[in-house]
């Protein structure tokens, strides 16, 4: 099963859009950026027009790199500013070295963290809601599945790491530091790539009837890619696309968080 994220996400839109409009709801979501691109400008394309069409604000603020020397300081000025005015905030990485993601991030209230990234977030992460989704709509059992994530990062591999922890899975987690990938993917039942390396797994590294979510994006030659090669699809019982698969999801489940936040500072 191929998983079609882009009619998964747009029946979560048309649900938001309608308690949106019922509620009679006016919420803003803010963005900042450092620096350019061209994942990160796809991805806040993709936020922009997602909320558009349900009815909420937005409000990007982009930060030049020069002068490195203060890069630091404007941003967490940004998210200060942009967290006094938004219901939502979101800061997107990666941020340049120049910037310390960890503080950074520590500036985000978790009151208004749709993406979660803060040290004491009050939602799931976007992506961990997004694979939920997928895991719950196509029935894939986690118990006593052995699962491998590829990738450590903060937006993928930790937050599905520590969600995965404690429901009666193995769970293996690799890095760069790993040169044979193929040697944890052929024994895998689940496989979660988040690495940003296009078509890193190919078809002869996968076993048949393995689920495969391909969170990874890359930009090649002007085209997004993933980190698993489409052809894997043939092998897979459950394959999740870079583009049009978790992508789609994710921001629909990020505006979900939107959603869940401000219904929470209502009360």
């Amino acid at each position: 099963m191929i998983i079609n994220g882009r009619k998964l996400a747009k029946e979560m839109e048309e649900s938001l859009a309608r308690r949106i409009k019922k509620s009679q709801a006016s919420l803003i979501l803010a963005m900042v950026q450092v620096g350019e691109n061209a994942v990160s400008e796809n991805f806040i394309r993709m936020k922009r027009e997602f909320a558009e069409r349900v009815g909420i604000g937005i409000l990007i603020k982009r930060i030049p790199l020069e002068p490195e020397a203060s890069v630091f300081e404007r941003t967490c000025a940004a998210v200060h500013e942009c967290g006094e005015i938004a219901d939502g905030l979101i800061v997107q990485l990666p941020l340049p070295p120049s910037c310390d993601t960890a503080q950074v991030l520590s500036k985000v209230s978790p009151e208004k963290d749709v993406d979660a990234l803060s040290p004491q977030p009050v939602v799931l992460s976007p992506i961990v809601e997004a694979i939920r989704h997928i895991f719950d709509t196509q029935h894939v059992v986690l118990k006593n599945k052995r699962v491998l994530i590829i990738g450590r990062g903060r937006l993928v591999g930790a937050p599905i790491a520590e969600w995965l922890s404690g429901n009666g899975t193995t769970v293996d987690v690799i890095g760069d530091e790993v040169e044979d990938v193929g040697a944890y993917t052929r024994s895998a039942d689940i496989i979660i790539s988040g690495a940003g390396s296009p078509h890193l797994i190919k078809p002869s590294m996968i076993p048949d009837g393995v689920v495969l979510i391909d969170c990874g994006a890359s930009e090649a030659g002007g085209k997004v890619l993933g980190d698993a090669d489409p052809a894997c699809a043939e092998k897979c019982s459950v394959f999740s696309p870079v583009p049009g698969g978790v992508g789609p999801l994710t921001v629909a489940e990020l505006f979900e968080n939107l959603w869940k936040l401000s219904s929470l500072a209502k009360r």
